[in-house]
C-alpha cells in the first residue's frame, strides 16, 4: 500500500440564531469545491446546508448525490455525520463531506 499526502479543506457555518441548535461543517479534497462554497454568501452557504440537512433527514439518509446540471456533469456526492453536543453547552456539529462524482 502507498502512502499519499491528502489535503482536506474545511468551512465551519453557524447561524446567527443560536436556537436553530446545529453548526455545520464542510469538508472536502477538491480545491475547486473549496472555492466555490467560498465564493458563496454565509446566508448561502447555510441555506446550502441546511437544505442537504434536511433532504437527508427526511428521506432517512446519510449520503445523496446532487447535480444542477441535466447530464450530471458537475454532480457531487455529500455525506453526512452527526457529532452530538454536549446538553447546554455545545451544540451538535453536522460534517458536510463533498466529493466530485466521477
Amino acid at each position: 500500500m502507498q502512502q499519499q499526502k491528502v489535503k482536506i479543506y474545511s468551512m465551519r457555518i453557524e447561524s446567527e440564531n443560536k436556537k436553530r441548535g446545529l453548526i455545520f461543517v464542510f469538508r472536502t479534497t477538491s480545491k475547486d469545491l473549496f472555492l466555490r462554497l467560498g465564493s458563496m454568501t454565509p446566508d448561502t452557504q447555510l441555506d446550502f446546508a441546511w437544505l442537504f440537512y434536511l433532504e437527508m433527514s427526511r428521506e432517512g439518509c446519510n449520503e445523496i448525490l446532487f447535480s444542477t446540471d441535466a447530464d450530471a456533469h458537475d454532480a457531487i456526492l455529500v455525506t453526512r455525520t452527526i457529532v452530538k453536543g454536549i446538553p447546554d453547552k455545545t451544540n451538535p456539529i453536522v460534517t458536510l463531506t463533498i466529493s466530485p462524482a466521477h
